[in-house]
C-alpha cells in the first residue's frame, strides 16, 4: 500500500543519524514499550467514550511501524516480515475458512478450543496487564478447559466465602491474600456476565471522581452545604 510506504520512508527520515530529529533517533524497542501501553488504553478508551478511534489506530499503528524500522535497521526483521508472519498466523488459526475443505458447523467454541489446543500444555498470562484485566484473562482460559464456575449461584457463594475470609484475616499478609481471592471471584462473576472487569472498574473511578469534584465545588460555593462527609457524599450522589 502506497501510504504505508510513504510513512515507512517518513520514519527512515526521522531515524537518519545526520539530518533525523533527535528524539526519534534515540529511540529504541525498550523506550518505545510504555508509549505502546499508553495508546493501547487510548484506543479503549475511544472505543468506550466513543472517541477519535481512527485517530488513536493511527497512533498505535505509528509504533508498530517504529518498531519495525529500529528492528530493520538492526537487521532483525522489517513490517513486510511482520505481514507476512501475520497472514500465516491467520490463516493457521482459521483452517475451518481456508482449507480446501471448510466447514459451516463450527461453532465459536470449537474455534476457541481448536486455539488453546495450539498452544502449550502450560498456560500463561503476562504480569504487565493491569491485574483485573489479567484475572479476566485467565479465567477466559481456564473456562475454554471446562474450569469454571457454572452457574451464578456456584460464583455468588464462593464470593460471599471469600468475603467472611476477608473479614477474618488475622495477618497483613492473609489479608493480602484473600482479598486477591475475592477479587479474583469477582472478575469471575464479570467473565460470567459478559463484563470486563477492567472497563467496569474505570467507569466507577469515573463516576467517583465526577461526584467527589461536585462534592468540592458544593464545599467552596454553597453555604448550607453538609459539612458531614457522608451526608455531603449522600447529597451528591442523589443528585447524580
Amino acid at each position: 500500500m502506497k501510504i504505508v510506504d510513504e510513512i515507512i520512508e517518513l520514519l527512515r527520515k526521522l531515524r537518519d543519524p545526520v539530518a533525523g530529529c533527535p528524539w526519534d533517533i534515540r529511540q529504541t524497542h525498550y523506550s518505545l514499550a510504555p508509549l505502546m501501553v499508553e495508546e493501547a488504553w487510548e484506543v479503549v478508551d475511544a472505543i468506550i467514550e466513543n472517541g477519535n478511534l481512527e485517530e488513536e489506530l493511527g497512533d498505535i499503528f505509528l509504533n508498530v511501524l517504529f518498531h519495525c524500522q529500529i528492528a530493520s535497521e538492526n537487521k532483525k526483521f522489517d513490517f513486510e516480515g511482520v505481514c507476512k508472519k501475520l497472514k500465516d498466523k491467520i490463516i493457521k488459526k482459521h483452517p475451518h475458512v481456508f482449507a480446501r475443505e471448510t466447514r459451516t458447523d463450527i461453532s465459536e467454541q470449537d474455534v476457541l478450543e481448536l486455539w488453546e489446543q495450539e498452544k502449550k500444555t502450560s498456560i500463561e498470562v503476562s504480569r504487565i496487564f493491569p491485574s483485573n484485566l489479567r484475572a479476566r484473562i485467565a479465567s477466559d482460559k481456564a473456562s475454554r478447559h471446562g474450569i469454571c464456575f457454572h452457574d451464578e449461584e456456584e460464583i455468588w457463594n464462593k464470593i460471599e466465602e471469600e468475603l467472611q475470609e476477608v473479614k477474618n484475616a488475622s495477618s497483613l499478609d492473609e489479608f493480602r491474600s484473600e482479598v486477591g481471592d475475592l477479587l479474583f471471584c469477582i472478575a469471575e462473576l464479570c467473565r460470567m456476565k459478559g463484563v470486563d472487569p477492567e472497563v467496569a472498574l474505570n467507569f466507577s473511578v469515573d463516576k467517583f471522581l465526577e461526584r467527589l469534584n461536585r462534592l468540592l465545588d458544593g464545599m467552596r460555593c454553597e453555604k448550607n452545604f453538609p459539612i458531614n462527609s457522608k451526608e455531603a457524599w449522600d447529597k451528591v450522589k442523589n443528585d447524580t
